[in-house]
């Protein structure tokens, strides 16, 4: 739990370090004066090189003063907006970015980016695209958006791919490292880093990308437990980012970082904190907040083993500082060395408080669908990629076909050959359909599959996971009976959507699986519908909510029965859900609304249903909202209610107002009673 997450801290300096230029400058060395670089600017016979020698001005000025970066690069912004030079306003405004987004202005990084994009496009330099782009992969990485940042570097990577860009595709080869990594693909991480490490290599290259690699190999052995193997990579980066190199400055303190959580991890605490203290100095020293919060985190954690007040102290100063930055895995790395710390100071109300707050942030950071989406993207690049090939050799095949051609025509002792061939083409047209038919049942076997995954690692994890904390708090001596009793209602409620959840993954499972197809009756609603009316009376009362049925005796339906109680029920448990406190619920039918048909409705007193919600309330995995008592739902309820009404030949809609409630209507065929 919150030790395993520190090792999440170990990449967030890669997008602000590893955030590319437009040309792609080798960095300035630490001795080179700036006087030169200013004299660059002032010889440079084109714009390509003055664009260049702005970007080494940044460079240079990155870690040692970045007010001092910025205010020339305003100067180099100024001169290219007044020659109209656009491929040099885009450059310098994309360095802007990056400037910004190293010291915690992503808002305004992101606008740079995109206005940087657009010009870039406007005019059609794909370098300048791919930079701009990579801004933006760095700012949604820092904010945790993993899949959205996969996309971005995916066609990065295109571009690069087509320039033969070979320098340039091992950054992007790191840049996907770094987001596989943090969505623990760790073997596909290392696939990346593993490639990028061997081409550096081979170059002879010592450089911050060479040395922030190190870290990042080193993060993913620390994460799988190898911790021999992490320190190895740390301090060969550290020998090589010596004191006497200001311009690695950023990677220094990465590593020093990384090589304080390992000691603390080994238990060798006043290691540990030599080294937390040298990063936090070189960080204050250079003014780089954001570094120097990572190391106030990890440090505050080795204090809070003899010292825990303190540690929460460091801690809840660092939360402020970065909710208002809108990092959220940075926020949710202070909230694992908080739960820690709550805990050893026996606080366990504010352990549990901080814990909820950790799992909510935790889902939506970490969320099987964009891990999944994340796969699926990298996939789409590797069919492309297949698909260019099968292109390549279908043009060669299509050549040799036409040489085949003119030999058969001449010569005609092979007319024999070409019947067999046919007979041949004939049989692999066969096998082709087989081989396609079984490709689709494969597919469709691999996407149930994934659906499943999906529900129990969010929907049925969620109540679950706390559960092991709770059951802890709630036995440990210093819990008062009054939190023993709020954790007891807890996990009343957590047992409860579990088995809500785990009821409609069966049913699903049995449908999609098992290829089970509706077994139509024909039967009395009334009799069914009293049987889900008394399952559902104990949550109602709960919440002092009436139940009334209003219906009709001879309602007969021509429909499956365990189709309909699952529909009624799910109906019902989402009104009571979305109920407030002394309200009201009721279940009616009505044989007049549509001819041939019988329709139910469910309607509630409750919060009712906003208007952008209600386009996807019936898809399949949509995100759920938590119920007045602060239930908690599952996506795939209302998912598997309109595919049951749908296959018995029915439809179903919905009447809802916010703050008055919601009525769900559903349809099914009328049958005349016996």
């Amino acid at each position: 739990m919150p030790r395993t997450s520190n090792f999440l801290l170990m990449q967030k300096r890669f997008f602000s370090c590893l955030a590319i230029s437009m040309l792609m400058c080798v960095l300035v060395s630490a001795q080179e004066s700036i006087n030169k670089l200013l004299s660059e600017v002032e010889n440079a016979g084109n714009d390509s090189l003055k664009i260049e020698a702005y970007t080494d001005i940044f460079q240079y000025y990155q870690y040692r003063a970045p007010d001092s970066a910025e205010y020339y690069l305003n100067q180099g912004l100024s001169q290219f907006r007044k020659s109209r030079n656009e491929r040099g306003e885009a450059a310098i405004t994309v360095l802007l970015g990056f400037l910004d987004s190293g010291n915690g202005k992503i808002a305004e990084a992101k606008k740079k980016q995109e206005y940087a994009l657009s010009l870039f496009r406007k005019i059609n330099y794909q370098r300048g695209i791919a930079a701009a782009l990579g801004g933006i992969g760095v700012i949604e990485g820092k904010q945790g958006n993993y899949p959205e940042a996969t996309k971005l570097f995916l066609e990065i990577l295109k571009i690069y791919e087509t320039l033969h860009d070979t320098d340039d595709i091992i950054n992007t080869h790191l840049r996907l490292g770094v987001v596989n990594e943090k969505s623990n693909h760790l073997e596909k991480a290392l696939q990346y880093y593993e490639g990028a490490i061997n081409a550096l290599e081979q170059k002879e290259e010592s450089s911050q990308r060479l040395l922030m690699l190190y870290n990042n190999i080193g993060v993913v052995y620390g994460k799988a437990g190898n911790f021999d193997k992490a320190l190895s990579y740390f301090e060969k980066a550290l020998a090589k980012s010596g004191k006497d190199k200001p311009g690695f400055t950023g990677v220094r303190i990465l590593t020093l970082n990384n090589l304080g959580i390992v000691y603390d991890r080994l238990n060798q605490d006043n290691k540990s904190l030599n080294y937390f203290k040298e990063a936090e100095q070189i960080a204050v020293d250079n003014h780089l907040q954001e570094d120097y919060i990572r190391v106030i985190i990890n440090k505050a954690s080795v204090i809070g083993k003899t010292n825990p007040e303190e540690s929460i102290k460091m801690l809840s100063k660092c939360l402020e500082e970065i909710k208002q930055a809108g990092q959220k895995s940075m926020e949710a790395d202070i909230y694992g060395a908080l739960i820690e710390a709550y805990e050893r100071s026996n606080n366990y109300k504010g352990a549990y408080l901080t814990l909820r707050q950790y799992k909510q942030l935790e889902d939506s950071l970490f969320d099987m669908s964009k891990t999944k989406e994340i796969m699926q993207l990298q996939a789409v690049h590797d069919l492309e990629q297949t698909n260019a090939l099968v292109s390549r050799l279908k043009l060669e095949s299509s050549t040799n076909k036409k040489i085949r051609g003119t030999i058969i025509g001449v010569a005609i002792v092979l007319t024999l050959f070409l019947v067999v061939m046919l007979v041949l083409y004939r049989k692999s047209q066969k096998l082709n359909e087989q081989i396609t038919k079984r490709e689709a049942e494969l597919k469709k076997s691999n996407d149930i599959k994934d659906k499943l995954f999906s529900i129990i690692g969010h929907d049925l994890r969620g109540p679950i996971g706390n559960v092991p904390v709770m059951l802890q708090l709630l036995f440990d001596e210093g819990t008062s009976k009054e939190e023993q009793q709020y954790m007891l209602e807890s996990l009343i409620v957590h047992a409860n959507a579990s088995i809500e959840t785990l009821d409609k993954l069966l049913y699903w499972g049995q449908a999609q699986i098992k290829g089970l197809g509706i077994k139509p009756i024909e039967f009395r609603a009334l009799d069914h519908i009293e049987s889900s009316l008394e399952l559902a009376e104990t949550n109602a009362k709960q919440k002092k909510i009436g139940l009334t049925n209003n219906i009709s005796d001879d309602a007969y339906i021509f429909a499956d029965p365990s189709h309909f109680d699952f529909i009624v029920r799910n109906l019902l448990s989402n009104a009571i859900k979305f109920t407030h406190p002394g309200g009201s619920v009721t279940i009616s039918s009505h044989a007049d609304m549509k001819p041939g048909f019988q329709v139910f409705a469910v309607k509630d007193t409750g919060t009712g249903i906003a208007q952008e919600k209600l386009a996807d309330i019936f898809k399949p995995f949509s995100s759920s909202t938590r119920g007045t008592a602060d239930e908690k739902g599952t996506s795939i309820g209302l998912m598997l209610t309109k595919q049951f009404v749908t296959e018995n030949g029915g439809e179903i809609w919905i009447e809802t107002e916010v703050g008055k409630g919601s009525t769900f209507y559903f349809s099914l065929k009328s049958a005349k009673s016996s």
